[in-house]
């Protein structure tokens, strides 16, 4: 017996529900959750190399 079953409509809603975890719906920029991801790597690669990083956060109050 074989099962067929079309699964896109569930990649569709997690790609959604990732989006919104990730990036904020009005400027479409990376939220705080995933630029802290995305530091944490930038930093541990800084460390295997001798590249530098520089950060600059910039906190808007009631944007």
């Amino acid at each position: 017996m074989i099962i067929v079953r079309n699964i896109t409509e569930q990649h569709k809603s997690a790609e959604i529900i990732r989006d919104q975890a990730y990036y904020d719906t009005l400027t479409l920029l990376t939220n705080r959750f995933l630029s802290l991801d995305r530091l944490s790597k930038m930093l541990e690669e800084a460390n295997r190399s001798t590249e530098k990083y520089a950060v600059l956060f910039l906190d808007l109050d009631d944007f």
